[in-house]
């Protein structure tokens, strides 16, 4: 009797946990499907400033190194809640080009390990550069409230289009983030965002 009465409790137990769980945490957006076929064509533009401009917003220094615009198909989104959330408070992995194409994703597994973006397959479908060319690991930079929003709101799938600048932040405690200038490395590149639009 003493058994069947334990079992119970577990069964219980495990069955009011499932029902908090499914009451109270919201399921991740599901990834938006898309057929085959490049859905972004346009390739990333940068024009470099002549000189650097420096603001300062709270304890960050945010110097802006070049004029950026991007559009691409978002790959894998990463919501942060740590100390850089203050000013960078999402990364969005980005593809264009061959990489913008389902034909091409379909071999890949994208995913975000803390602020890096990494890309892995069993069969890689194009030479690695030109994977390189066409995939950037975007942090997003911004103190403004509508636009946190309005990243919380983009879904893997949906293509955006962003408009700023390539920034390098710092803090005034010494810590130093410096942008890519460049798409064909692996390293990241840090936007300071003045346009976010989820185009479709």
């Amino acid at each position: 009797m003493k058994q069947i009465l334990k079992v119970s409790v577990i069964i219980f137990f495990i069955t009011g946990l499932y029902l908090v769980a499914f009451t109270f945490i919201e399921p991740a957006p599901r990834e938006i499907e898309r057929e085959p076929g490049i859905l972004v064509n346009k390739t990333p533009e940068q024009e470099m400033l002549e000189e650097t401009r420096t603001k300062n917003i709270d304890d960050w220094e945010i110097t802006k190194r070049a004029r950026f615009e991007i559009t691409g198909r978002v790959l894998s989104i990463n919501e942060f809640d740590d100390e850089i959330s203050e000013i960078s408070p999402y990364d969005f992995a980005l593809g264009w080009g061959p990489m913008s194409d389902t034909k091409n994703l379909e071999n890949f597994k994208v995913y975000h390990s803390d602020r890096v973006a990494y890309w892995r397959t069993r069969r890689i479908p194009l030479p690695e550069k030109e994977v390189q060319k066409h995939f950037s690991n975007t942090h997003l930079v911004t103190n403004e409230s509508h636009f946190v929003e309005k990243m919380g709101e983009v879904r893997v799938g949906n293509i955006v289009k962003l408009k700023g600048y390539l920034v390098d932040v710092q803090r005034w405690r010494g810590w130093t983030w410096e942008t890519s200038l460049r798409r064909d490395d692996n390293d990241c590149e840090i936007m300071w965002v003045e346009e976010l639009r989820i185009i479709d």
